[in-house]
């Protein structure tokens, strides 16, 4: 059996591509962002892509509602 030479070079199988996300959440900005700042370069120093940080709200919304189902109550929490 002879195999034909097609002319074509063979292809190396690709990489699969990994992608990783981390959420992290702190009240104290000031940690988190030296979190970030290490996690970024351990990946660079790594030859790794990196998109991010990606900051969130760190405020909570606070809404009053009523605690009964009586409308013509007066306590609220």
């Amino acid at each position: 059996m002879a195999f034909k030479d097609t002319g074509k070079t063979p292809v190396e199988p690709e990489v699969a591509i990994h992608r990783v996300r981390i959420t992290l959440t702190s009240r104290n900005v000031k940690s988190l962002e030296k979190v970030c700042t290490d996690l970024i370069r351990g990946a660079k120093e790594k030859n790794l892509k990196v998109k991010g940080p990606v900051r969130i709200p760190t405020k909570t919304l606070r809404i009053t509602t009523r605690k009964t189902p009586f409308v013509k109550k007066k306590k609220k929490e």
